[in-house]
């Protein structure tokens, strides 16, 4: 870190000074309570330096840098590393000796990088928090479906949006969608009809509904909105969760996972229990066992089981193929480790007509009815 630029708003922000406070108090609540950090036989010590009028005192005391390595205990900072993490949360400001800001800064990386090793450490629990995902794919530019799919999210309530991409081609509000994923998405990745219509991947290896729609697509989309699509990733990984939108085994191919052998060689290719996919349209669970070949399900509620792999497809909100019109997606709750997944129903001949007015194919328009 810099010294030259400490501040609460710069050095840290607001997420690590609440880290600071609450390393304190979850650890000690300035009484007698044994800290899981230290060493057993010093809890009357460990009451008073975690209390936070003596960590601010013992910091204010120190007019040289030199003065925080001669002052603190040695015991204090080889296992203490919350009392460096306290004094700083008191004592970071732009009017703060600057040098003796710095010095604090590098004891609080040692302090840090220990703490992370503690199973129960705070900044554990803040960085790697158990949530609820809720997690979509393929909106193609339907805005019925997609403001039908986020009502009921909202209402379910849930930590993180995840979009597996395609949030444009096929259907008829290709700005609106980008615009609404831009704002609610927490993770938003690139499908390949978002890929095509941008440049990015060759239209020729569409059919020609299909073409025929991006082609729609590329000559509405506004120069912001191409942007977004430009800057979107692939694949991401969050808190254990591999997200992609067609399969995790060369993802820039964009093939699809139908069989159990193609399952088989996706699992080869990532590491984590679990990787959440679009792209078919086509909602299935693949549960891969330590040995044998993995096993497909259309369950709509699926425990994670310790032991297990497992590839998800969420299924698509804006055109569905699995013979069923609603539109589809998933909510993984990490802490019940249980996949289920949604369907919601949504005025499908609004979008129908919003397509006939702008003469996209009929093929197109006919299928959202019956699921196709």
């Amino acid at each position: 870190m810099n010294g030259n630029n400490l501040s609460p708003d710069s050095a840290f922000g607001s997420k690590w000074s609440t880290f600071f406070f609450v390393a304190a108090e979850k650890c000690v609540n300035l009484s007698y309570t044994r800290c899981a950090v230290c060493a057993p036989n010093h809890d009357l010590l460990i009451s008073c330096v975690f209390s936070k009028t003596a960590a601010s005192r013992w910091f204010n005391s120190c007019q040289r840098s030199s003065d925080l390595m001669s002052l603190a205990p040695a015991w204090c900072l080889q296992h203490s590393p919350l009392l460096i993490c306290e004094m700083a949360a008191e004592s970071f400001c732009p009017t703060q000796n600057e040098s003796n800001a710095s010095s604090v800064v590098n004891i609080l990386d040692e302090g840090l990088d220990f703490l992370c090793r503690i199973p129960s450490c705070p900044r554990r629990q803040v960085e790697e928090q158990i949530m609820r995902y809720a997690i979509i794919s393929d909106i193609h530019g339907n805005l019925a479906a997609l403001e039908q799919v986020l009502k009921q999210i909202d209402e379910t309530g849930v930590d993180q949006l995840v979009c597996l991409g395609d949030v444009v081609g096929y259907g008829p509000y290709p700005n609106e969608c980008c615009e609404i994923i831009q704002d609610k998405a927490d993770i938003c990745l690139l499908g390949n009809h978002d890929s095509a219509a941008i440049g990015l991947t060759d239209a020729a290896y569409f059919n020609r509904y299909a073409r025929s729609a991006i082609g729609w697509t590329a000559r509405v989309l506004n120069e912001k909105n191409a942007a977004f699509l430009r800057q979107l990733p692939m694949t991401a990984v969050h808190q254990g969760l591999m997200f992609v939108h067609s399969s995790p085994l060369q993802p820039e191919e964009w093939n699809y996972v139908f069989t159990i052998d193609e399952a088989f060689d996706q699992f080869q290719s990532f590491e984590q229990q679990i990787c959440f996919i679009g792209h078919s349209h086509i909602p299935i669970v693949w549960n891969l066992q330590e040995s044998g070949f993995p096993k497909s399900s259309v369950a709509l509620k699926v425990k994670i089981v310790k032991g297990c792999r497992y590839i998800i497809n969420v299924g698509s909100v804006g055109q569905p193929r699995d013979d069923n019109p609603d539109a589809c997606y998933g909510i993984f709750d990490d802490a019940q480790k249980i996949f289920s997944l949604h369907r919601i129903r949504y005025n499908v001949a609004q979008t129908q007509q919003a397509m006939r007015d702008l003469d996209l194919p009929v093929f197109l328009i006919d299928r959202l009815q019956f699921g196709k």
